[in-house]
């Protein structure tokens, strides 16, 4: 079982065991006692970096653990890791704006249903609920101006069911197993690129800048 680091801190900078490292068709295949590598999934890219030296071209989860791949062979046992500062935060910033549509199509009466966010292609799903207001890019971009600009802290917490919950501020913390910046004044400028509804499923379409 790979403990991921980057649950509970934004360090990008640590020491691990290498468990294994196996020849695989993407690479080396690299397992780690602990991580700050955040993989691939819950509509987040995965960090890149490198481990030793030797350079990660992603990190995907499997099962309990989190596999490295790297470009070359690295030694069993103690190692260095460091993940890519630019991506990690380009990543983090996607992921917290993605939570603030969030929060305001939840105004507007629409459920969350789906959140990707990749850069040049950010969106969050939205399924109406009974009684939902109309929504547009415009309206969006006043509310989420408004967010980044209060700054408000992230702040991360346990539920009763031992999911992680994140949240910043006042606002209503989200389960999510994924990265965000430490405040919403890092996100910098997020702007709403289109807003589309097909076949009863609204999509707010983001990037940051």
């Amino acid at each position: 079982m790979t403990v991921a680091l980057f649950f509970h801190t934004d360090s990008l900078c640590a020491d691990a065991q290498v468990v294994s490292c196996e020849s695989s068709a993407d690479g080396f295949a690299v397992i780690l006692n602990q991580t700050l590598f955040h993989p691939q999934g819950g509509g987040q890219l995965g960090d890149t970096g490198h481990i030793g030296g030797n350079k990660v071209t992603k990190a995907v989860k499997n099962g309990e653990d989190i596999i490295h791949y790297s470009e070359s062979a690295v030694a069993l046992g103690q190692v260095d890791i460091q993940v890519d500062a630019e991506r990690r935060l380009l990543n983090s910033r996607l992921h917290s704006a993605g939570h603030l549509i969030g929060h305001i199509g939840q105004a507007y009466g629409l459920q969350a249903i789906k959140g990707h966010h990749w850069p040049g292609e950010a969106k969050v799903s939205f399924k109406p609920l009974s009684g939902s207001k109309v929504i547009n890019a415009e309206s969006i971009q006043q509310e989420i101006d408004k967010l980044i600009s209060a700054d408000l802290p992230r702040y991360t917490r346990t539920n009763e069911d031992s999911m992680r919950m994140v949240g910043f501020g006042t606002l209503e913390p989200y389960a999510c197993g994924g990265t965000h910046v430490a405040h919403l004044g890092m996100i910098g400028s997020a702007v709403i690129t289109g807003v589309k509804e097909k076949k009863g499923i609204i999509s707010v379409s983001y990037q940051v800048i």
